[in-house]
């Protein structure tokens, strides 16, 4: 992390930010991007779901961001704001790919990160997922520590190169059957003999 910058009592739709770095730490042939979320009495509100980049590779030091609200209501019988030490469910969790087979994802400019949402609403199993440029939309199960997709659907854009390879590496991985799924905090990992994918529990829905 280069830097980041904390405020707190801001008011109003528009937050100004400035993040102090060191320039010399800045590698010309590495991406920047910037992150934001809004948190409130601990809870997290707000948070950007698309890529940022900035000061290399053609982008600039100044950025615009919008954060959809990701608020969810606290468990039952939790406080607003208390600590949230128990590890991230496996479902109605937004959960954000970084890693496949430990080589980073792709991260290009304006588009939104890739993540997964495993819905569970009454029983009823549904999957939605964007890994590179389309989205992915099916059922799934679970048995124990196995997860079997089903009925995947995909939209079908032309792809850039770099994010068409890491789509169909994670299209290969989800239709492996079963994957092996584990949870340790905020990370769930993603398992089978067609690789290994790593993700993020962003926020809740």
């Amino acid at each position: 992390m280069l830097g980041r910058d904390r405020q707190t009592g801001v008011k109003g739709p528009s937050i100004a930010f400035r993040i102090a770095y060191d320039p010399a730490q800045i590698q010309p042939n590495r991406r920047y991007v910037v992150r934001a979320t809004i948190r409130v009495d601990g809870q997290l509100w707000f948070s950007t779901d698309t890529v940022h980049m900035v000061l290399t590779q053609g982008a600039g030091d100044r950025v615009d961001m919008l954060m959809p609200m990701v608020r969810r209501a606290p468990a039952e019988g939790q406080a607003p704001g208390g600590p949230a030490a128990a590890p991230a469910p496996l479902t109605n969790t937004y959960w954000r790919l970084y890693d496949i087979d430990g080589t980073p994802v792709v991260l290009a400019p304006h588009r939104r990160e890739a993540y997964l949402v495993l819905v569970d609403a009454g029983g009823v199993r549904n999957a939605r997922a964007l890994f590179g440029c389309n989205t992915l939309r099916g059922g799934y199960g679970l048995s124990g520590d196995e997860l079997r997709f089903d009925r995947v659907a995909s939209t079908q854009m032309a792809c850039v190169p770099g994010l068409d390879t890491q789509e169909q590496r994670m299209k290969r991985l989800i239709g492996t059957t079963p994957l092996k799924w584990r949870i340790d905090g905020q990370i769930l990992t993603l398992s089978s003999g067609a690789g290994q994918a790593k993700f993020e529990a962003v926020y809740l829905r």
